[in-house]
């Protein structure tokens, strides 16, 4: 029996955020505005960073190159369509047309999001090793090597062990159209991956999200705990007032950048995963992942605006346009 008999008796609405025409153009648009900030992000850390930020310039760079590169795959290339609150997702970017195995493209979203993961908690661990007093500082050579490795390892590993031990995707299909008759279009494609349903593989699934997510939440946080006490609550006289404002200032605007693309995107995700079955709704479920792909673009106007050296570079920016602007319409009024 074909799941594709199944397919003609779904009458399913079709609206254009639901369609995968409609979800190509979002999420391409949402790129194409995306990446100019990102750019334009990436050109003020590279040639605009003083001396001062020096500590995180490497961190930021990194981050923000992810953030283009993360940007590009999902926006164009794999463009994800999943179907909360089962753990299924197809994609319909480019990746599809051209013959990407389902697993392979899934398996590259992991990589891209581990990679924005791994390099925030870099960002923080720089800030606090380069505090030169901080006795918890990772500053040797085989330290840091260790510590990538299992942050690189531990974040890949628990999602990747899922991906040997898939269900049979036809009786698992068959199983959620007990409980979804009327799914989206795209779910009935061979492309659909279905991660998990119920048991200890949906379990497993979630276990394996939350504790990696929890990890790294616990790293930051730390690494925080350790610039707030040696840059505020420290009274060593081994700093200068003027070193210590410094590094104080630019802890917080990490963690305002941080936070602001964090706090966009987590409260409409974490409502759209936690929903009970019966609560399908796939305008919703595009609305998510349409948010998920606005948050790399927002991460780094972020880094734009929390950094006072980017900030007043735009500033600059903007001054200069407008007074170009009141020229220009004073020669044209004097003619």
């Amino acid at each position: 029996m074909s799941i594709e008999l199944l397919k003609p008796i779904c009458v399913v609405e079709n609206p254009f955020l639901v369609s995968e025409n409609g979800m190509n153009f979002t999420c391409a648009l949402i790129g194409l505005i995306s990446l100019p900030i990102q750019i334009s992000t990436i050109y003020c850390i590279l040639k605009k960073t003083p001396g001062t930020m020096s500590s995180v310039k490497q961190s930021l760079t990194n981050l923000i190159f992810w953030f283009i590169v993360s940007q590009i795959i999902f926006s164009f290339i794999e463009v994800p369509y999943v179907y909360f609150p089962y753990k299924a997702l197809s994609f319909i970017g480019l990746g599809t047309q051209i013959g990407i195995p389902v697993v392979i493209q899934f398996y590259i979203i992991l990589i891209g999001n581990a990679g924005n993961l791994f390099f925030l908690i870099m960002l923080f661990e720089n800030r606090s090793s380069s505090i030169i007093l901080n006795r918890l500082k990772i500053d040797k050579v085989p330290s840091r090597v260790v510590f990538i490795c299992v942050n690189v390892i531990g974040i890949l590993s628990f999602p990747t062990f899922q991906l040997f031990n898939l269900q049979d995707q036809f009786e698992v299909k068959i199983e959620v159209l007990k409980t979804l008759p009327c799914p989206a279009e795209d779910f009935f494609e061979p492309s659909t991956l279905i991660l998990a349903f119920d048991g200890f593989s949906e379990t497993y699934i979630i276990f394996s999200y939350v504790f990696m997510f929890s990890i790294a939440i616990f790293e930051m946080t730390f690494f925080s705990a350790c610039c707030i006490y040696y840059l505020v609550f420290s009274t060593t006289t081994q700093i200068s007032s003027t070193t210590r404002k410094f590094q104080l200032r630019s802890f917080w605007a990490i963690t305002i950048q941080t936070l602001i693309p964090l706090l966009f995107v987590i409260i409409p995700i974490t409502a759209t995963m936690t929903k009970e079955k019966q609560g399908y709704s796939q305008v919703q479920n595009n609305q998510m992942v349409i948010l998920f792909l606005m948050h790399n673009g927002v991460a780094s106007l972020s880094i734009l605006l929390a950094h006072a050296p980017y900030r007043k570079f735009l500033k600059s920016l903007i001054v200069r346009e407008r007074q170009n602007y009141i020229v220009f319409v004073s020669r044209e009024f004097m003619k």
